[in-house]
């Protein structure tokens, strides 16, 4: 997902104010914004972290820190088809991932859960 820059124009005095950045037929920067984006030399003036994306525990487990079952999704909502040759996940380390819904979440449009706990799960098993 190409998502475009918070980007703001400074002038000597202080002022400053966002350019519009003009964006092909799905919304997505058209290709020259693109490459005079990445000629910029762009300075960071501040940054603050906001929240915690994921905790020490998903990411010592190797599992995202929120999940969604897109099988639900796909067997419940949607009209499942057949995929397309390696469309499937890349074979890797196998893990545990347990997460927790929220009885709200449960039986929705796309149920979706909080890592609980998990691990690496050795080859033997």
């Amino acid at each position: 997902m190409l998502v475009s820059p918070w980007l703001a124009l400074l002038d000597h005095k202080g002022r400053w104010l966002r350019p519009y950045l003009p964006s092909d037929a799905c919304g997505k920067p058209r290709p020259e914004v693109r490459a005079a984006l990445d000629g910029l030399r762009l300075t960071t003036v501040d940054s603050r972290a906001v929240g915690q994306v994921e905790s020490s525990a998903a990411e010592t487990a190797g599992c995202a820190q929120r999940w969604s079952d897109m099988v639900w999704v796909e067997t419940n909502l949607a009209h499942p088809g057949r995929a397309a040759p390696g469309a499937g996940p890349k074979a890797g380390p196998l893990r545990l991932c347990v997460y927790e819904v929220p009885p709200s979440e449960r039986g929705g449009g796309k149920p979706a859960g909080e890592f609980v706990y998990g691990r690496p799960l050795p080859p033997e098993r």
